[in-house]
């Protein structure tokens, strides 16, 4: 079953709408609603979630429910993901520059997450006899939305330093 994070039709440039597909199906959604204050609405099955971040330099960001009840947060510096009904799971960064994650319940790794260059989307490879169901979806979906965040700060961090070394060549 190949299970990918790919941009929704119409959002080529602004890739601010997000769909968690699995062979054409789509199991989920994420999409981008105030780029300035890092917030993204997130759904799967009947569900919608609202993430946001957790402060101003901790990275880290929550999941509320509809009731704006904290269903789960997720740490980077850390590497934990906490669940309110189920329990933790641990976030593991694979390589320095590849932004690679494996989710791990114990030692069991459940899902690993591969961002594509050129921020075109996230690859995810389940482990045998894991399905994703309603919480492991939002877990994916709010360490995808952490991931796609960190792809645009870098993008933004690279234009602007570009932008600055074109100025300054130019007035010399």
């Amino acid at each position: 079953m190949a299970v990918a994070l790919e941009l929704a039709e119409g959002s080529r440039f602004s890739e601010k709408r997000w769909e968690l597909l699995s062979d054409g199906t789509v199991l989920g959604r994420l999409e981008q609603v105030a780029w300035w204050r890092r917030k993204w609405r997130a759904a799967a099955g009947g569900q919608t979630w609202e993430l946001s971040p957790t402060g101003l330099f901790s990275g880290g960001m929550v999941a509320r429910d509809d009731a704006a009840v904290e269903v789960a947060s997720y740490r980077p510096k850390d590497g934990v993901l906490e669940r309110r009904d189920a329990p933790a799971l641990a976030v593991q960064r694979e390589g320095l520059l590849s932004g690679e994650r494996a989710l791990l319940a114990g030692e069991r790794e459940l899902v690993r997450l591969q961002p594509r260059t050129w921020r075109r989307g996230i690859d995810l490879q389940l482990a045998d006899g894991v399905a994703l169901d309603e919480d492991l979806t939002m877990a994916v979906l709010l360490v995808c939305a952490r991931l796609v965040v960190d792809r645009q700060d870098t993008t933004a961090a690279t234009a602007g330093a570009t932008t600055a070394a074109g100025a300054a060549a130019a007035g010399s």
